[in-house]
């Protein structure tokens, strides 16, 4: 599963061995064709990992070739994208246009929870601010997004009614927190820093400046909507899970976030980060207090109040 590399009309690309691009009227050189792997494969007993190197295929090797499953508006959508950035950013890249067009749906099922897909499909709504296109409300009934959503988990293996994380449990955030004091409130620290996740993702009321084109989803919805596993590994390496993705890898892991911000390897802020996600509306929640909104509220209503110019009862004795 995955795709070609495409050029900036929509074609794929015809290059040499090294990876440089071929004019079409070149009969000459000998022709490869670049594809993107969006899960790994086992080649001629080779592993070939998605995310780390674009398979490269001779033109003369390609027997046959089978219409893509899906897709098409959204091929027919990337040079007209394409075009429209580079007239506003001349150095916007091509290839960080497929971003701003509707994702693949291969892996849905391992990505997204089942009740939080169910809700979707019945009632699309904005995820990522830089895309181009709006998924349409289909009108589907119940049933229908019930099965579309089983379908999805199914595919994939993963399970389904989605099951309870683990790591949203009070055991195992007591027990990570006796090992690091202020763990989820440090990885927080790492995901409020500039130099990270709201560098470019919504948060809370925080919209990052800049171009929509870089702004990703907001951060604060993940609990809901993400599967605890995959969150971890696309915080850990999102181009593994998604090769085009223009989401760096914050937390690299031979080099930790800085100690300032959280003292710990890579592996412990990397986890910190994702318990925090997971859990955020709950630790939010705990840092409002309603009991000092409620004790700072105005003074009891002019009903219950003693009315001016009344004698207090000992004066009308």
């Amino acid at each position: 599963r995955g795709m070609p590399a495409f050029d900036e009309q929509g074609e794929p690309k015809r290059m040499d061995e090294d990876g440089v691009p071929i004019d079409p009227d070149d009969k000459q050189t000998k022709a490869f064709y670049s594809f993107m792997l969006w899960d790994s494969v086992l080649i001629n007993g080779q592993t070939r990992p998605a995310g780390v190197q674009n398979l490269m295929i001779p033109a003369a090797r390609i027997e046959k070739q089978y219409p893509a499953l899906g897709g098409s508006f959204t091929r027919l959508a990337y040079p007209v994208v394409v075009k429209q950035e580079q007239a506003v950013n001349p150095n916007a890249k091509p290839e960080e246009a497929w971003g701003w067009l509707p994702p693949p749906l291969a892996g849905e099922g391992k990505k997204v929870q089942t009740a939080w897909l169910y809700d979707f499909l019945l009632d699309p709504h904005p995820i990522r601010p830089a895309v181009v296109l709006r998924m349409p409300k289909f009108n589907m009934s119940p049933t229908e997004a019930s099965t579309l959503v089983n379908y999805f988990a199914a595919v994939d293996g993963a399970d389904y009614p989605y099951n309870f994380d683990p790591r949203t449990r009070e055991s195992h955030l007591a027990s990570e927190e006796a090992r690091h004091k202020n763990r989820l409130a440090d990885g927080l620290k790492i995901i409020t820093d500039n130099n990270y996740c709201v560098k470019c993702h919504l948060l809370g009321d925080f919209n990052p400046e800049g171009s929509e084109r870089a702004k990703a989803p907001q951060l604060d919805e993940i609990y809901k909507r993400l599967r605890p596993d995959w969150t971890l590994a696309w915080t850990a390496k999102p181009q593994r899970l998604l090769p085009y993705t223009g989401m760096p890898v914050n937390v690299q892991y031979d080099k930790p976030v800085s100690q300032s911000l959280y003292s710990g390897t890579s592996i412990e802020q990397l986890n910190a980060v994702v318990d925090l996600l997971l859990n955020y509306d709950r630790f939010m929640e705990r840092k409002t207090s309603i009991d000092k909104i409620i004790k700072q509220q105005s003074p009891p209503a002019a009903a219950d109040a003693q009315p001016a110019g009344a004698k207090s009862p000992s004066a009308a004795q």
